[in-house]
């Protein structure tokens, strides 16, 4: 069976898409998306694909000192910006295909 193919975002490419592609377009979307998800005081998260966590800021905003957001991405460029963003949450490398957490871990209360 063939290897999957990966490839990998320089951080220097992330600081981009941080600056100028997260005001310009995902920002917005954070918001909405954590209302769909439902997230709330108290829970625990994971943004599966983080990128550079501008899903995960929003949801540590909802989440509060009760709560607990992880934020899980493949690339290790884009994990390099993210904690500048945001040093709070847990930054982790790893594949949405072979999750590294216990099943029901991120199930709400």
């Amino acid at each position: 069976m063939a290897e999957p193919e990966r490839w990998e975002v320089s951080s220097d490419a992330a600081e981009v898409y941080e600056t100028c592609f997260v005001p310009a377009i995902f920002e917005a979307w954070a918001g909405p998306v954590a209302d769909a998800a439902g997230i709330r005081t108290g829970n625990r998260v994971l943004d599966v694909g983080c990128g550079t966590g501008v899903l995960a800021r929003e949801a540590l905003r909802r989440v509060g000192q009760e709560g607990q957001v992880i934020g899980l991405d493949l690339n290790e460029g884009m994990l390099a910006v993210a904690p500048r963003a945001e040093p709070k949450i847990e930054w982790r490398q790893g594949d949405a295909a072979s999750l590294p957490f216990k099943d029901a871990s991120f199930l709400t209360p």
